[in-house]
Parts: C-alpha cells; sequence; structure tokens
C-alpha cells in the first residue's frame, strides 16, 4: 500500500512539474511565429544608373539579437543571394520577445567589408576609388515584434557616393588656357568602423 502511495504522490509530482513549465513558457515566450522578411535596396537616381546604380549588391547578411543587447541569437544569422535587388528569407521568432536586426547587402565577392556582430569594419587596403563592387547598403532595427512590426525594409547606403564627371566642353575650356588636366584629388575622411 505504501509503495502504490509513493508512486502515486511521485505521478502527482511530475505532473505538476511539466504543468508548471509549460506556463513558464507560455507567459515568457507565448509560441512562435515564421516571420518572412523583405529587404529592398532603394530606387536610384538617373545619374547612380549609371555609376554606382548597386547592381553588384547580391548578397545580403542579417544578424538578430536579444532587443536591447548584444547578445546574438547564434541560429538567427545568415545569408541569402538575389540579382534583382530584393531579399526574402523567413525566421521562427519567439511571440512576446522584441529583437534588434542587422540588415548588410554588399557584393558577393567583395572583401573589403566584415560584419562583426553589429559593427561594420571597412578595410581601405589597395583600392580604387571608382569600384562599383564596394558599392553596400544597409538597414538597423531596434526592437523589433514579430507579432506587429512589418517585416519589409528599405536599404540604405553607409557611405556617401560621390558622382565626378568632366565634360568635353570643359576639358576644351581647359585645353584653351595651355592647362594640361593630368589628375583630380578628392580628399574625404575615411570611417573604419560603424554601427549601423
Amino acid at each position: 500500500m505504501k509503495n502504490i502511495f509513493r508512486i502515486l504522490m511521485a505521478v502527482a509530482v511530475l505532473l505538476t512539474a511539466s504543468c508548471a513549465k509549460e506556463d513558464i513558457s507560455s507567459s515568457i515566450g507565448g509560441g512562435e511565429v515564421e516571420v518572412t522578411f523583405t529587404a529592398n535596396l532603394p530606387e536610384l537616381g538617373t545619374r547612380a544608373n549609371t555609376y554606382g546604380n548597386g547592381a553588384n549588391a547580391g548578397i545580403l547578411y542579417y544578424n538578430v539579437y536579444e532587443a536591447g543587447s548584444d547578445n546574438q541569437l547564434g541560429d538567427l544569422c545568415g545569408s541569402v543571394e538575389s540579382n534583382t535587388g530584393t531579399f526574402t528569407f523567413s525566421l521562427v521568432l519567439l511571440k512576446g520577445m522584441e529583437y534588434d536586426l542587422v540588415f548588410w547587402a554588399q557584393d558577393k565577392d567583395c572583401g573589403y567589408y566584415s560584419l562583426n556582430g553589429k559593427q561594420i569594419t571597412v578595410d581601405y587596403t589597395d583600392v580604387d576609388a571608382n569600384d562599383d563592387t564596394r558599392d553596400a547598403f544597409f538597414h538597423y532595427v531596434e526592437g523589433f515584434d514579430p507579432t506587429s512590426d512589418t517585416p519589409s525594409f528599405k536599404l540604405y547606403r553607409p557611405f556617401a557616393q560621390l558622382n565626378a564627371a568632366v565634360s568635353a566642353a570643359d576639358m576644351t575650356a581647359v585645353g584653351k588656357n595651355e592647362v594640361t588636366l593630368t589628375t583630380v584629388t578628392v580628399l574625404v575622411v575615411r570611417v573604419t568602423s560603424f554601427l549601423p
């Protein structure tokens, strides 16, 4: 009889523990939801359609964090490729939680950028200023709620784009003044890293 009583007590304790576990998990996360994200390159102006049109940005990297922290959620990071300027991917997120999201799009073979957590670093070693393969785009989202916020984002350039052109008429005018134009130098401040 004592053995039967002990078995019944053990079963009651196990049932209580399993119910408590269900209550805790439902109050923390409230379940899962699959979210399909869309990130688009911006529509570019007419002059930019010739130079630096973003056509080389064929891969999007994404990292997901707990909102307000640098705690990267390891299974919620990755990359997706596209040649249309629209990147689409799906993630399973927890209801009741908020997330910080980092998106970074660039040329697939570009080795000048590194996405280290939320920080982007840039390597300027031996590069030309007019290299379209270094065109890049980003978006940073704070406090994304998977059940109420819209998962569609426009990507932006983190750097200014400088288009310089000299017309044939300008070159002729320079030649008439017996000046030979061989080099044009533009001085800019280089940013080696930033937090989007």
